[in-house]
């Protein structure tokens, strides 16, 4: 499960960045993500250490208290999301539009994007490691983690949309999980 959480991390999506537009570029998207970076590492704090505490003490419960108390939390969590996609959409997607090429623009909105889906799968995954299911979780993020690497190491990634395919592998492993 860690492995696969750091292939997609924001950290390892800036070294594929660098390794694809060079050093120079890669300065450019990194102003620009670094409010993603930072959303990352509050969610994670915020929502998924609390969420998972709540499904801990939920666990000896019955199946339907647990899944009103999952689902309450989710959807309450996936309308602050919301809430964060249409500031950051109205704010600051705008500017980089303005400041930069179209290929960085490209390069950063995808990396927004999968910094959006991982923030999506942090309540699913402390439901899953709570409810005793890790393997079930490790099998589902290590094919992820086994796609996405055959897909670095074997496709020349030469043009802006290279992060694409790398949100697809995780949109289809937030459903898995979901």
């Amino acid at each position: 499960n860690q492995l696969s959480k750091n292939l997609f991390s924001p950290n390892f999506l800036m070294l594929l960045i660098a390794w694809t537009i060079g050093m120079k570029e890669t300065g450019i998207v990194r102003y620009f993500t670094n409010i993603i970076t930072l959303l990352y590492m509050l969610f994670g704090r915020a929502i998924g250490v609390p969420s998972g505490a709540i499904f801990s003490t939920i666990k000896k419960r019955d199946s339907f208290e647990t899944k009103k108390t999952f689902l309450s939390i989710t959807n309450t969590y996936i309308q602050l999301l919301y809430v964060v996609a249409i500031v950051i959409t109205t704010t600051v997607v705008p500017i980089i539009i303005r400041q930069t090429n179209s290929a960085i623009t490209n390069i950063i909105l995808l990396f927004i994007i999968s910094g959006f889906i991982e923030y999506i799968t942090i309540t699913y995954e402390k439901l899953y490691l709570v409810q005793g299911a890790a393997r079930q979780l490790a099998r589902i993020n290590g094919m992820s983690a086994a796609i996405c690497f055959l897909y670095v190491t074997s496709i020349p990634m030469h043009n802006s949309l290279f992060l694409l395919p790398i949100c697809c592998i995780r949109t289809t492993t937030m459903y898995a999980i979901a």
